[in-house]
C-alpha cells in the first residue's frame, strides 16, 4: 500500500499525480530513477531539521525519486502537502547533489484553495530554484510575495524546508528507504539529448546533431528564456513576444473567447502558444540545419517527434508525427471559457490537436473546447483532432 497522506484523506486519485511527478523528474534528471517510498523513523529530530519552518501536515511516509548517473546519485525528488489557507497543496521538489544540494525544481502538483493559485506559475516557484538549506528561504526577504497568495506562498516555503528536512534526514539515518515501487530510466539519458529550463519548465531535445548544432541549440535556449523571464519578471518585450501579443489580441477580438489577460490584470499570459512558438523555433533549426531524426517536448502538452512514435496520453496510445498539443478541461491550471453559455467549461474531457506547428496545436486544442465544429476546421488544415472522456 501506498502512503496515507492528506492526498487520500481528501478523495484525491493519487496515481494522476504520480505519473505526472515521473515524467517531471525525468525531465529534471535525465538518469536512472528510483521510485520509493520514504519512512521517517525518529519524527522529532526530523521536525528539529525543518525548523524554522512549522510544518502542517504530518507527513511520516513520503513518495520520492531517486536519480542515479551509473553508481552517483545525481538528486532526489519528493511529492509532498503543506497547507495553503484551509487545504492541502501538493508540491513536486527535486534537489540536486553538487558540492552542496540546492533546489533543481519545483513545481505545483494540485491546488485545492479557491485563491492564490497565482503560486503555481514559474515566475514564482523559480525563485527558490539554487535556493540552500543554510538560505533564509522567506517570503518578504529572499522569496517575493504575491498580493493574494502569501498564505500559500509561506506553504511553499515550509515545503522547500520539508524537502531538504528529508534529503538530510536520508544522510543521517533518520529516514529510510522502505520500498523501492519502481525504477525507470530517463529516454534522456545518452549525450544526444539535452534539456533547459525555458520560463516555466523544461524544454528537452533530442537529435542526431553535431556539435555545431548542439551549440545553436544551447544558444537559442538561452535566448528565449531571457525574454520569457524578461517579460514576466521585468515587464520587457522582445520582438517575438510583441508578435505573438498583437497577433492574439487581433484574435481575441475576432474570436471573442480568446483572452490573454490575466483576470483583473493588463499582464498578457500567454500560456500554451509561447510553449507552441518555441517548439517551432526548434523545430525550424532542425529543418534548417537539415537534421532528419529529433524530438522536442516542452512541459507535458507539447510534443513534437520527428520521426513518428507512440505515446500514451491518460490510457491512450497514440502514434503521433509532428506538435500535439493537449487541453484538459478538468485541469486545475486554466479556465476555458464558453462565451456561448457564459460560463466556465468543467468537464472531465480531454481535446488533441496534431499538426505540424506546435502553435497552432495549442491554440486550436483551446479553440475546439468551446467550438466543437472546429474538427473541420482543423482537419481542413492537414491536422487531426481527438476527443478522449476519462
Amino acid at each position: 500500500m501506498l502512503i496515507q497522506t492528506a492526498l487520500l484523506l481528501i478523495g484525491v486519485e493519487l496515481s494522476k499525480y504520480i505519473d505526472r511527478a515521473k515524467q517531471k523528474v525525468m525531465e529534471v534528471f535525465p538518469s536512472s530513477i528510483s521510485f520509493v517510498e520514504i519512512e521517517i523513523n525518529d519524527y522529532d529530530k526530523f521536525l528539529d531539521l525543518c525548523s524554522p519552518a512549522k510544518i502542517t501536515v504530518n507527513e511520516r511516509r513520503i513518495l520520492g525519486f531517486l536519480a542515479y548517473k551509473n553508481d552517483k546519485e545525481l538528486g532526489s525528488c519528493f511529492i509532498l502537502n503543506e497547507i495553503g489557507k484551509e487545504a492541502p497543496i501538493t508540491f513536486l521538489v527535486c534537489i540536486e547533489n553538487e558540492s552542496e544540494p540546492k533546489i533543481k525544481y519545483i513545481d505545483v502538483l494540485a491546488y485545492r484553495e479557491t485563491r492564490g493559485g497565482e503560486i503555481r506559475s514559474q515566475a514564482f516557484l523559480k525563485q527558490f530554484v539554487g535556493k540552500r538549506s543554510e538560505d533564509r528561504i522567506s517570503v518578504g526577504s529572499d522569496i517575493k510575495n504575491i498580493r493574494g497568495a502569501t498564505l500559500s506562498a509561506w506553504a511553499t516555503t515550509r515545503v522547500v524546508r520539508k524537502a531538504f528536512a528529508i534529503s538530510q534526514s536520508l544522510k543521517l539515518g533518520i529516514a529510510e528507504i522502505k520500498q523501492k515501487l519502481d525504477e525507470f530510466k530517463s529516454s534522456k539519458e545518452h549525450n544526444s539529448a539535452v534539456c533547459y529550463l525555458i520560463g516555466d519548465t523544461y524544454l528537452c531535445v533530442e537529435c542526431e546533431c553535431d556539435n555545431e548544432v548542439f551549440a545553436e541549440i544551447e544558444k537559442l535556449a538561452q535566448k528565449l528564456n531571457k525574454e520569457f523571464s524578461d517579460f514576466y519578471w521585468e515587464g520587457k518585450i522582445s520582438a517575438d513576444v510583441n508578435e505573438l501579443i498583437n497577433k492574439y489580441k487581433i484574435l481575441s477580438k475576432k474570436l471573442r473567447y480568446f483572452d490573454i489577460f490575466w483576470q483583473g490584470d493588463e499582464q498578457p499570459d500567454l500560456g500554451g502558444v509561447w510553449k507552441g512558438f518555441i517548439v517551432d523555433r526548434f523545430a525550424e533549426l532542425f529543418r534548417r540545419n537539415k537534421v532528419s531524426k529529433y524530438e522536442i517536448s516542452f512541459g507535458w502538452s507539447s510534443y513534437y517527434f520527428y520521426p513518428a512514435k507512440y505515446i500514451n496520453v491518460f490510457g491512450n496510445i497514440l502514434k503521433v508525427k509532428g506538435a500535439l498539443s493537449i487541453t484538459d478541461l478538468d485541469s486545475e491550471y486554466s479556465k476555458i471559457f464558453d462565451p456561448v453559455s457564459q460560463k466556465f467549461i468543467k468537464k472531465r474531457e480531454l481535446v488533441l490537436v496534431l499538426h505540424k506547428s506546435a502553435e497552432f496545436s495549442d491554440f486550436a486544442s483551446t479553440l475546439c473546447a468551446v467550438w466543437p465544429e472546429c474538427t473541420r476546421d482543423i482537419e481542413n488544415k492537414g491536422g487531426k483532432i481527438l476527443r478522449f472522456h476519462y
